[in-house]
């Protein structure tokens, strides 16, 4: 199936699914449902195998996000101090919010993950824990391309305040 045709069908599921889904609260002027999947697709299309997936998979990009109590306890019995994180993480994306390209967003997070001293591995859970309120998510540097800066910022403010 050609790019272009899943992203037309996805499209659509998407725009259904949205307009079913009278639990999920829409963000207000979001990113542009045909632009965002059309960024997305390429990066999602292996690892979709069916339309409702799709949704599943590209519905936070348009809905505001709820973090389930396993979410919001995820990082309780770890290691890891995600508030200290996530504080780091904020300061780091904030010098890139003239440029917030995936790119520069993954460059400048390995380098933080180097100068904590902490397996990169650890900095995506937790940004993607907080960005996308699942362990699982597209991958992380065009998600937060896609969803802006503010967006990827505000997400991450708002999981900080429901973990301390």
């Amino acid at each position: 199936l050609d790019e272009s045709l899943l992203g037309q069908l996805i499209t659509k599921e998407i725009r259904t699914y949205l307009d079913l889904e009278k639990d999920l609260k829409r963000i207000q002027d979001g990113p542009d449902i045909e632009e965002t999947i059309k960024k997305i697709t390429p990066h999602i299309k292996e690892r979709v195998k069916t339309l409702k997936e799709s949704s599943e998979w590209i519905s936070p990009f348009f809905t505001i996000l709820e973090y389930g109590p396993d979410m919001r306890d995820y990082f309780n019995n770890k290691a890891l101090d995600a508030v200290s994180v996530l504080n780091k993480i904020i300061l780091t994306v904030e010098s890139l919010k003239s440029n917030f390209s995936s790119s520069d967003i993954e460059s400048s997070l390995r380098k933080l993950s180097e100068e904590l001293g902490l397996r990169f591995r650890k900095i995506a859970e937790v940004i993607r824990i907080a960005i996308w309120a699942k362990k699982v998510s597209p991958p992380i540097f065009i998600t937060m391309e896609i969803l802006g800066y503010v967006l990827s910022v505000s997400r991450i403010s708002d999981y900080l305040k429901i973990i301390t």
